[in-house]
């Protein structure tokens, strides 16, 4: 991932995050987003767990934002 991921992952939060946070609050939007990071970190443990690929960022957090709009 490089810096065009981190900008599309910030810009579809601002827009994404933005819209829900004044629809539900700032507390619901970050327990998605926490939920959403554990959820895609579980994955990758369980699918991936003997990669020696890192795990690093956001997206899983992310794509759980933008599904709970």
């Amino acid at each position: 991932a490089g810096l065009i991921h981190l900008i599309s992952n910030m810009l579809m939060f601002l827009i994404f995050g933005g819209a829900l946070e004044l629809l539900f609050g700032s507390a619901s939007l970050l327990l998605v987003y926490v939920l959403g990071g554990i959820s895609g970190a579980l994955a990758f443990l369980t699918i991936g767990g003997d990669s020696t690929v890192p795990m690093v960022g956001a997206s899983a957090s992310l794509s759980a934002v933008m599904a709970f709009y």
